[in-house]
């Protein structure tokens, strides 16, 4: 994660400093004419105020000149130049002092993104917010818009792993709710409310962002700074969650409640299976009664709910197989990425069951021939249907999608949750469409990882990855590769303590 950066923009404080420096020196300059090239009463100056080769007139003459004739008066002359100097370097350090830390605010990219110097270093200095500008360290020339657009992937990379950080932290806090109830885990649900209050407003910034402009080059300073807010927002929502992660492992003690946690589980599972064959169902019976678009948000829900269960079932089989061992701390690893499975599968399915009921409220049928999507869609549905998809495919969705879900959040809070086909509806449909194309995309690189259960003939793994429930690089980094653990309570610092151990 990206360090925290002060939410000052860094170039206000460079136009003030440099303000200064021009006031100062302006001062200094204004005085200088009136110092006087001799004392009225000391000797004669010496042309270009070097002492002339065989005069007779030394240095030391001089000074003992200037001392036996001085009359022990003092004149405000007699500061002026040496008052100017002190203060043009002292504005020169502070000057120098707010550009260096300026430069090192922005520093936002790891040293690899920006090239290495012979020291191994990273050659860039900040994001420049200049028109095409360099600077160089260690003789490497960076462009000012190359550390913009590294500052920009950065962000993006902030949004999602923190945006992922809040959505798993919520989900085993519901747990952990069943298990202790509303006062114990109080103080978790409000460092989880600011969090997401901070993820919101740093989305706010980046939806400013994507409407800004790319030709004008002298948006780029507005750029920057809304580059720096939205990486200090999301260090700061990140901090909240991983400062509570401890605590929330004491309370809930996932290892030693591991036999009653798997039994929840378990029951939640079963429950499950029972209505996972009901919408499969009811979503059928949709498709013969409605238009192919009726159904289109939730068409993929039942098949990814069956996906989950059998992840489900795979950990589940494994943690009762550890706690007979008395292996609490691997049935705890498997008992939390059952949960994951559990929670999403229940979110598909409740989203299937929705959709039935808001068709089934709009009455109207097939024959009727009636746009039902457009009678239904009202903005509350549709931002509910956008976060659920977005939350079970969270291992390949990117930060854009997220970004107009969270304006259509926004936008339905201010319409007060009236149901409209205004900006709220038309951004979280958009938010939708753009998630189905980052599964498409990852669906067909094939960006699962290999893992142990897998390699094992046991399945469901592949959905998790998708899900975010086992976490992979692929869900923060975009990279290829294997899969680690499920994802716990906490920040980017903390939420990878279950790690996989070679489980998955």
């Amino acid at each position: 994660m990206t360090p925290c950066v002060s939410r000052t923009r860094p170039h206000i404080a460079v136009r003030a400093v440099r303000g200064l420096v021009a006031v100062l020196l302006t001062a200094g300059w204004l005085a200088l004419p009136g110092v006087p090239s001799a004392r009225a009463d000391g000797p004669a100056a010496v042309p270009g105020g070097m002492c002339a080769a065989g005069s007779g007139v030394t240095p030391a003459a001089l000074s003992t000149q200037a001392l036996s004739t001085h009359d022990g008066s003092f004149y405000s002359s007699d500061y002026v130049l040496p008052v100017a100097v002190l203060v043009g370097a002292a504005a020169a350090a502070a000057y120098a002092y707010a550009h260096r830390s300026r430069r090192a605010l922005t520093r936002t990219t790891p040293a690899s993104a920006l090239g290495a110097g012979a020291d191994g270093e990273g050659t860039g200095a900040g994001a420049g917010t200049g028109t095409g500008a360099t600077e160089s360290r260690n003789g490497v020339g960076v462009d000012a818009s190359s550390l913009l657009d590294a500052l920009d992937t950065d962000s993006k990379v902030a949004l999602v792993a923190v945006d992922d950080a809040i959505r798993t932290s919520e989900e085993e806090l519901g747990f952990a709710t069943d298990q202790l109830g509303d006062e114990a885990v109080r103080p978790f649900a409000e460092a989880v409310a600011r969090a997401k209050a901070e993820l919101s407003a740093a989305f706010r910034l980046r939806q400013q962002l994507d409407e800004l402009g790319d030709d004008d080059p002298a948006d780029d300073e507005v750029r920057q700074g809304l580059l720096d807010e939205v990486v200090s927002r999301c260090a700061d929502a990140d901090e909240r969650l991983d400062a509570e992660a401890a605590a929330f492992d004491r309370l809930r003690d996932l290892e030693h409640h591991a036999p009653q946690a798997l039994t929840a589980a378990e029951s939640a599972f079963r429950t499950l299976t029972g209505r996972t064959a009901a919408a499969d169902s009811v979503l059928v019976a949709l498709r013969q009664q409605y238009e192919a678009s009726a159904t289109a948000p939730v068409t993929s829900h039942v098949e990814g709910a069956k996906e989950r269960l059998v992840f489900a079932t795979t950990t589940l089989n494994l943690a009762r197989q550890a706690l007979d061992a008395d292996d609490n701390d691997t049935a705890a690893v498997y008992v939390r990425a059952a949960e994951g499975a559990v929670a999403q599968t229940a979110m598909l399915v409740e989203a299937v069951e929705r959709r039935a009921r808001e068709l089934a409220d709009a009455g109207v049928d097939a024959e009727a021939g009636a746009d039902v999507e457009g009678a239904v869609a009202d903005a509350d549905s549709a931002v509910a249907l956008a976060d659920v998809y977005i939350s079970t495919h969270r291992g390949a969705v990117g930060c854009e999608a997220r970004t107009r879900l969270s304006e259509a959040r926004r936008h339905l809070q201010q319409a007060g949750g009236a149901a409209e086909s205004g900006p709220a509806g038309a951004l979280a449909r958009q938010a939708q469409s753009l998630a189905e194309s980052d599964v498409h995309s990852f669906e067909e690189t094939g960006n699962t990882g290999e893992s142990a259960v897998v390699s094992r003939g046991e399945g469901g793994l592949s959905g998790a990855v998708l899900g975010g429930i086992i976490l992979g690089a692929a869900s923060e980094t975009g990279e290829t590769g294997g899969t680690g653990g499920p994802g716990s309570f906490g920040g980017g610092g903390t939420r990878r303590r279950k790690g996989g151990g070679g489980r998955f």
